[in-house]
């Protein structure tokens, strides 16, 4: 026993003094973690917001299935893909099944709430780094925008949430949700408020700062948030500012506004800029997403027959945002061999050939477009009916339809709106929004925010059913949604067992 003893003992002392000749070595800093203390210049600042704008995206296809659910939930798409259970976990959330464990709700959630923690860092530091003081006003004021951009996508998508506005560690997070019209008012309208304040307008950004935040896009959000809520004075008052203010008009070839060589053009208000050529992954995986298996694509996200049949005899838009089995497409027949039916594919994400990565598996050069004049002109439109303004809710509108009407040879189709009954002029920019904006990941929030999307499934699902002859016939997507639930998605479990939240209501 004794030499057992012994032997232990002398085991503790050997442990000892490795412990103190290693001390200096345990206490040496990690290398490659940068502490706040370590931002110090204008460059670092500049660091910290890149970040922020990186954070929009994250990796890259982890956010953009969730960004299809937009037209997945809605009557304007199907899934797609080799087969039924091709990624049969955003199957789960375009049936309305999906339950508070799905991968691709919980992409949204964890990158939206990264994309948050950097911008607070950001917040958090920048005041205290030496630097040229007008720089570092428009960092502050581009990573106000960008922390109310993520919180606008969190609160559309989730509803109440914590207010958090500091950098805090997963340990602090235990903070009670707040009512969402405190979220909007005290994070995401002072955020664009004060940072719409500060920022450059678009055609005051040169060379590599082109595509930083705008005064127009910190103007351009705040007037969706105020109309997401209601507000609609406010929300009129800010789109007329931005409208007034001349900045932004809508490109006259409508295709352009998606060409990789037209980013960032007149029309574009706010998209994520990308470059895949740098690392493997990073680039906007949309355009492959959605494009025809037969043509290196993955062939996600077709277009239904009903939005094929919504769109007004002889618009041109229709050819320039549906490609069809078939169609010709750089004078060839398109294929869309080994895609589930309907086949059919988004012409707005479809790069010609020639204009294409050649490692563009995982790659793209393709910037995201968020946010684009059209978008805000039809909303403005909206405002301006719920506030008594017909004409300037017409005219508007007739921006939108003109344009596409140019594109015609015949001047006779899309006649111009010309009914000042309110009903009926909602209803008319309700669809020309559907159309204009179709497979733009819009759709489903429309119809929330409206008050309709238990109206538009329903009816999506009689069409599928009883009226419907195409390949996507007899589908009955859209009868599990349950009004006043699928209008959010559930908070991923964990998150709320953590936090002692109560889910949204339903889940």
């Amino acid at each position: 026993m004794k030499t057992y003893i012994n032997i232990f003992r002398t085991a503790i002392i050997c442990f000892s003094v490795f412990l103190c000749s290693c001390e200096s070595f345990i206490d040496i800093p990690v290398k490659g973690v940068l502490t706040n203390e370590a931002y110090k210049t204008g460059d670092d600042a500049v660091m910290l917001v890149t970040g922020c704008y990186n954070a929009i995206h994250g990796n890259n296809w982890n956010i953009d299935f969730p960004l299809m659910f937009g037209d997945w939930c809605s009557d304007d798409s199907w899934k797609g893909g080799e087969n039924a259970s091709d990624q049969g976990e955003a199957l789960e959330v375009m049936y309305f099944f999906a339950g508070t464990n799905n991968k691709f709700i919980e992409y949204i959630w964890r990158i939206r709430w990264m994309g948050v923690y950097r911008c607070n860092n950001a917040l958090k530091v920048i005041p205290t780094i030496e630097m040229d003081a007008d720089l570092k006003e428009r960092l502050i004021a581009e990573a106000k925008f960008l922390r109310a951009y993520q919180y606008f996508e969190i609160v559309k998508q989730f509803g109440d949430l914590p207010k958090i506005t500091e950098p805090i560690t997963p340990a602090e997070a235990k903070l009670p949700r707040e009512n969402k019209s405190i979220i909007y008012s005290e994070i995401i309208e002072k955020d664009l408020a004060e940072a719409a304040a500060v920022l450059p307008q678009r055609d005051e950004y040169e060379g590599a700062d082109i595509g930083r935040a705008t005064r127009g896009a910190a103007l351009g959000f705040l007037g969706k948030a105020y109309l997401y809520q209601k507000k609609y004075q406010e929300a009129y008052n800010t789109f007329k500012t931005v409208v007034s203010e001349g900045k932004y008009a809508l490109e006259k070839d409508f295709l352009s506004n998606w060409d990789v060589d037209n980013e960032n053009n007149i029309e574009s208000i706010f998209e994520i800029q990308e470059d895949g050529s740098q690392v493997y992954s990073e680039g906007a995986g949309l355009p492959t997403l959605m494009r025809s298996r037969a043509d290196n694509g993955w062939g996600y996200n077709l277009p239904s027959t009903s939005l094929l049949q919504a769109f007004e005899p002889g618009d041109p838009r229709k050819k320039l945002t549906i490609i069809e089995e078939g169609d010709i497409i750089e004078g060839m027949p398109y294929s869309m061999e080994n895609v589930l039916p309907p086949q059919r594919t988004s012409y707005k994400h479809y790069i010609p050939k020639a204009k294409r990565m050649s490692s563009e598996w995982g790659q793209s050069n393709y910037n995201l477009r968020i946010y684009r004049y059209a978008d805000l002109l039809l909303m403005y439109a909206e405002a301006a009916v719920e506030t008594g303004d017909m004409q300037t809710a017409l005219w508007a509108l007739e921006q939108v339809r003109a344009r596409a009407r140019n594109l015609s040879d015949d001047s006779s189709v899309l006649p111009q709106v010309t009914t000042t009954n309110k009903a009926e002029i909602t209803n008319a920019i309700r669809h020309e929004r559907r159309i204009e904006l179709a497979m733009e990941q819009t759709r489903f929030w429309d119809i929330c925010r409206w008050g309709i999307a238990k109206q538009v499934l329903t009816e999506f699902v009689q069409f599928n059913m009883n009226i419907n002859t195409e390949s996507d016939k007899n589908d009955d997507k859209g009868t599990l949604f349950q009004e006043g639930k699928h209008e959010l998605f559930a908070i991923p479990e964990k998150d709320c067992a953590v936090a002692g939240w109560n889910n949204n209501p339903g889940y």
